[in-house]
């Protein structure tokens, strides 16, 4: 079992640099504390990402890509729906390769696919 030792961000350790006046000498930046001795990418839960891209007359016009739900659901509100020539492709990729992916021209039918896509 591997320890876990919190350093103060206080108590920090910086070296002179030729270009910088201080620089960290290990590689978190977290404000408050830092967390030694763990390997992050066994710990970290894989999150969700949402990609939304607009296309309007075959060009892309607009592109977002979070993985905040509710960032996700804010901007899909700003979207013009009643156009007639758009196309809205929606992508969640939950992480290790698995991805759901759809286009969609009306708004009930990317809500439907968004609320399927993203439930746990």
């Amino acid at each position: 079992m591997r320890t876990q030792v919190y350093i103060p961000a206080q108590s920090r350790t910086f070296a002179k640099t030729k270009h910088s006046t201080k620089k960290a000498l290990y590689p978190f930046h977290n404000k408050h504390f830092r967390l030694l001795g763990r390997d992050a990418s066994k710990d970290m839960k894989p999150v969700m990402n949402f990609t939304l891209r607009v296309y309007k007359r075959g060009r892309e016009v607009d592109r977002y890509e979070t993985s905040s739900k509710r960032r996700f659901y804010n901007h899909v509100g700003t979207i013009k729906w009643n156009i007639a020539m758009i196309l809205v492709k929606l992508r969640v990729s939950y992480g290790e390769g698995f991805v759901n992916e759809g286009d969609y021209r009306n708004k009930k039918d990317f809500m439907l696919a968004l609320n399927a896509f993203s439930e746990k």
